[in-house]
């Protein structure tokens, strides 16, 4: 990367360090001029300094700059990523701009989405990886200058080591997201405060590189009259390409498995996708020498990249595109594609156009689609055609034919050599560090592009080599450090078997899926009017990926849970465990979820009951089926076992979970040490009453069974001749026939004595399936 490109990005990405100096000092000085003069203690780079002292109209116009200087690029990229974060709060029409409080602290991007509620604040914390994620809080405790002033000294002492070339952007990048995560850019009051100042300046270093290279393919160097005297035209030339890829395939290759390590395999396959996908976002933006600020999301599969609308983006979109279907198509055949789409737009489009916004995002999403629907080309049809039969043996894990000798593909060997190193065990060491190591060492796990994967416990390029280093869920700053990834990683390292084996009551685990409700409806249009801007679709975002790739491994070590997460996307999540705590996890998660979203996002869940032995593509396919059942049923549902046993949440936690199944605890506790008759054969025969009551509701169509009269005779029979016992045992019979009585009571009654009866059971000679 050229060094005037470089510095602009740096410059960019700095342009409002100054915003903490001056809240920090509580300054009145322009905060330009404390940014330029707080970083030239660490460098005496005028060229990159001027981007920190010049970003602003007037400050450009005094300063005796020349026309190509790319300050007026920051300038520019400044406005336009200001355009998108400045909105006005809800219940406020005109400002002054004279309304500042410095030490404000920043607001909830969720306060802004979809219908408004009261408004909730971030602490005035930095983002640190040793802790859990930060949730947004009614109360609002505003900054101190000291709380600024101890950012200020982190600042300084990553500013004061590093190198300010290319070599470091990832880095600085790194040290804004965990200092200025829950910083306000603005700190106007009659502004909705909710983008942070790392957002901000993330995202004017991503328009600042587009709008460089767009400049030069137009062999346009002077900045000035283009962006500075007639700027305002500027606003309306489309200039920018948003870009998205979309890898199709993903779950027939994690889950078309056979493996007695399914646990280890399953997440080594989920995790050699999400590098593959990391992968092909740093390819892209390194033949385009553009840095990790051009990347607005990336999990699942999925990304959205910000580039210039220029003819080298489009070629190198192709060229990736077409390189890695080649690379997919040669190892994986047709289980694994990319689908690349893009659509160009202009600052105005992010700046207040809310139609043409939604139009751009499914503009590109319409192109993806169209190529997903034609995948090959008739070159490409020929080609496999023409290989026929492959001959060789069949992996016994993927199915694949291969080459070798050996029970397992060069791919799947590696991925079962790899596996251990992928899992955190929460309970024995989670401060290991954990590097992903991308180079074109040659090894069997291929990523494309020459590119392999590996992973290390340091971050030093071997002699030789060439590539890039991803921290796991760390921030690191250093050369050829690449950006940190958020990872849903946390394994107590048991196999399928030992989750069974160590289950509570009877022996099966269970696979929880979910994700997200109506989350691509949300993505574009969840934030209504002025406040739908790319600034608040790119936090919301990286809030999501902290929410499913960080806090899901705080929440189930929190619950010290038997359990191994599969995948957890940007939505989209799949753990396997021991199968009570799996039911603590999906409640947890849930309940985390709606006060994090403070309540206007869901989650529609399937948990899927069985015994180790089952193929994990069938517990997938079931459990996939339960969250269907679970959307299907107006989402906001969870859907446990069977179909049948599908609830709203809030009624299976406040009705099932905390209701009836606490009061069938409670009698049972009581009911153990006095009369050994209510044991497993008493619920049995209640679960066989119920069946009877709900079989027939199928033959007659409605709840009035017939069933009544033995339910009230068994329950009458059972009655304890003691005085004392009869007394507790008549509360809890007349409960039970106050819930037959009702079809969703009888129905949530089935469920919760079905949970307690599978807590209670367990053994060789008691683990029949249900």
């Amino acid at each position: 990367m050229k060094k005037e490109k470089s510095d602009l990005i740096l410059g960019s990405l700095l342009h409002d360090i100054g915003k903490v100096v001056q809240r920090a000092r509580n300054e009145r000085t322009r905060h330009s001029k404390l940014g330029r003069d707080y970083l030239a203690q660490y460098t005496n780079d005028k060229q990159l300094l001027d981007h920190l002292a010049y970003h602003h109209a007037q400050e450009l116009r005094e300063a005796k700059l020349e026309a190509s200087h790319t300050a007026f690029i920051t300038y520019m990229a400044d406005n336009i990523a200001s355009g998108s974060d400045r909105r006005l709060d809800q219940d406020v029409e005109t400002t002054n701009y004279r309304n500042w409080d410095q030490l404000t602290n920043q607001e909830d991007i969720f306060n802004q989405f979809m219908t408004a509620k009261d408004k909730r604040y971030y602490r005035p914390v930095m983002l640190d990886d040793r802790d859990d994620l930060q949730f947004a809080l009614a109360t609002n405790s505003h900054f101190s200058a000291g709380d600024y002033a101890g950012i200020l000294e982190r600042l300084g002492k990553t500013l004061a080591v590093i190198d300010y070339s290319s070599d470091y952007l990832t880095s600085v990048l790194n040290l804004l997201e965990a200092t200025l995560s829950y910083v306000p850019s603005s700190t106007n009051q009659d502004e909705a405060g909710d983008i942070s100042l790392f957002d901000h300046m993330r995202l004017t270093a991503a328009y600042a590189s587009a709008l460089y290279d767009y400049l030069y393919e137009q062999a346009c160097t002077d900045f000035k009259s283009r962006l500075l005297t007639q700027g305002s035209d500027f606003y309306q030339e489309e200039a920018f390409l948003l870009a998205s890829f979309d890898i199709s395939g993903i779950q027939d290759f994690i889950y078309t498995i056979r493996d007695t390590n399914a646990a280890k395999m399953l997440r080594a396959r989920s995790f050699y996708l999400e590098i593959l996908a990391e992968n092909i976002v740093d390819t892209l933006l390194e033949r385009l020498e553009l840095s990790r600020a051009n990347l607005l999301y990336s999990g699942g599969g999925h990304a959205y990249l910000l580039l210039a609308n220029t003819e080298a983006s489009r070629t190198t979109i192709r060229e990736v595109e077409a390189e890695l279907n080649a690379f997919l198509q040669a190892t994986f055949d047709i289980h694994l594609y990319v689908a690349f789409g893009f659509q160009a737009f202009s600052g105005h489009v992010v700046m207040g156009d809310e139609l043409a916004y939604q139009q751009l995002y499914r503009g590109v999403g319409r192109m993806i689609s169209d190529k997903k629907l034609s995948r090959y080309s008739a070159e490409d049809l020929i080609k496999l055609n023409q290989a026929g039969k492959k001959q060789g043996r069949e992996c016994n894990i993927c199915h694949r034919v291969h080459k070798g000798d050996g029970d397992r593909c060069a791919l799947c060997d590696a991925l079962v050599e790899i596996s251990p190193a992928l899992l955190e065990n929460y309970r024995s060491d989670s401060s290991k560090k954990k590097f992903i190591f991308v180079s074109n060492q040659v090894n069997d796990l291929p990523l494309g592009f020459g590119m392999y994967l590996s992973v290390t416990d340091h971050a030093k390029l071997p002699e030789g080599s060439t590539g890039r280093f991803y921290a796991a869920n760390k921030f690191y700053s250093g050369k050829d450090q690449s950006h940190h990834l958020w990872i849903g990683d946390y394994s107590d390292k048991l196999t399928f078997n030992q989750y069974a084996e160590e289950a509570k009551g009877i022996k099966r685990l269970s696979v929880v899926r979910c994700d997200v409700d109506n989350l691509g409806q949300a993505f574009i249009s969840g934030f209504k009017g002025r406040y739908n801007t790319l600034s608040r679709s790119a936090t919301f975002s990286r809030n999501m990926t902290l929410f499913f790739k960080y806090h899901i491994n705080h929440i189930l070590r929190e619950l010290d849970a038997k359990a191994t997460v599969i995948y957890a996307g940007g939505d989209d999540v799949f753990v396997v465990g021991e199968w009570y705590d799996m039911l603590e996890f999906a409640i947890k998660l849930r309940q985390d979820f709606l006060e994090f979203s403070q309540g206007k996002l869901t989650l529609s869940t399937g948990v899927g009951l069985y015994p180790a032995k089952m193929p994990i593509a069938v517990m997938a396919s079931q459990t996939g089926d339960l969250e269907e059942a679970a959307k299907a049923n107006d989402k906001d549902s969870i859907s446990l076992f069977t179909e049948a046993y599908t609830f709203k949440w809030d009624d299976f936690i406040e009705r099932v979970w905390n209701k009836k199944l606490v009061e069938i605890k409670q009698f049972f506790s009581i009911f153990d040490k006095k009369d050994k008759s209510f044991g497993k054969a008493f619920i049995y025969q209640m679960l066989t009453l119920l069946r009877k009551s709900f079989d027939e509701v199928e033959k007659r169509g409605v709840y009035k069974t017939i069933s009544w009269a033995q339910w009230a005779y068994y329950l009458t029979r059972m009655e304890p001749k003691e005085q004392e016992a009869k007394l507790d045992y008549l509360t809890f019979a007349n409960q039970m026939h106050r819930y037959f009585r009702n079809e969703q009571d009888a129905r949530e009654l089935m469920l919760a004595l079905e949970i307690y009866v599978y807590t209670i059971r367990g053994g060789k000679n008691d683990d029949t399936d249900r």
